[in-house]
């Protein structure tokens, strides 16, 4: 089920009938919009345009299919040797009608990485593509984004996320816990430890910013800074600021500040909660970022 992007979809889809789809498409937004989930089903309906063949349309969304090769994001960083191997696949033959190559978020590729597949981007055999991801343009060097055509993809309007979960005895909370991306809202419906830590992190923001103080700030800290699992702690960190960002950018849209958070600057508080989720994505201490970034909302 594809939630949201049903026009961007299409749109390729066109492009691919009419060959004239570009060999290097990037799709370019935010963790979880749905990029990918629009990736594997253009790349099925390219492979496989008819809905009836269930069993090999099912294979090459779980990347059973040779020549549909998927390179999934494991959160680990992208080494030369993988993208080693999936150029010397370039150099065989495939029954599909074409080779198509899904790579999510090529942030995590170092250069040397994005070196050894420019080559191929500039050089493209026939009836091969590549649908590649990335969460910010900046991850991207500018030899391959010149090379490729890039897609930009948008938080997806609440009514949308809503009528995907308005079945669910949840789906208020749902609504607000997704922040505009259908992947979110996927995992927040299947995994109720995930949906539990959201519910808990929601109800301590709102806690917060009716009466912004230090104690709660240190205990925030503590409570989503996991310091057993560094790469856990920055995830739990990133979905944190997520929500609060969510919250403060409705605060502005009612209009309804209280006086304890008057003494704020609201675009700016906006801005700094952007470059704390990049800061945190790197390698700046988490526990220093949070505390940083909450201070000042105490009057």
């Amino acid at each position: 089920m594809l939630i949201g992007h049903k026009k961007i979809l299409e749109r390729l889809k066109i492009e691919a009938s009419a060959k004239t789809l570009h060999h290097a498409q990037i799709f370019l937004g935010p963790k979880g919009v749905g990029k990918s989930k629009v990736a594997l089903m253009l790349a099925m309906h390219m492979q496989c345009p008819d809905e009836s063949q269930i069993v090999l349309r099912k294979q090459i969304a779980e990347g059973a299919d040779f020549d549909t090769i998927i390179c999934a994001d494991d959160d680990e960083v992208l080494p030369i040797e993988k993208i080693r191997e999936l150029i010397g696949r370039i150099g065989q033959s495939h029954t599909k009608p074409h080779l198509i190559f899904i790579i999510e978020n090529i942030g995590r590729m170092r250069i040397e990485s994005m070196n050894a597949l420019l080559k191929t981007l500039e050089e493209p055999p026939m009836d091969t593509y590549f649908f590649m991801t990335a969460e910010n343009e900046s991850d991207i060097i500018p030899t391959i984004r010149s090379r490729s055509k890039i897609v930009n993809f948008q938080s997806v309007p609440e009514k949308e996320i809503y009528e995907a979960c308005r079945d669910n005895a949840y789906h208020e909370e749902l609504v607000k816990f997704a922040v505009g991306k259908p992947g979110k809202l996927m995992r927040l419906m299947n995994d109720q430890e995930y949906f539990e830590l959201h519910r808990s992190m929601f109800s301590d923001l709102n806690r917060f910013l009716e009466r912004p103080n230090l104690p709660a700030i240190f205990e925030m800290v503590r409570k989503y800074e996991i310091k057993s699992d560094s790469k856990k702690t920055k995830l739990a960190a990133k979905e944190f600021l997520d929500l609060l960002i969510t919250r403060v950018r409705s605060i502005m849209l009612s209009g309804e500040i209280s006086p304890a958070l008057s003494h704020l600057d609201f675009t700016e508080v906006v801005d700094r909660i952007e470059i704390a989720k990049s800061d945190i994505m790197g390698n700046v201490n988490v526990k220093l970022v949070l505390e940083n970034l909450l201070i000042p909302f105490v009057a």
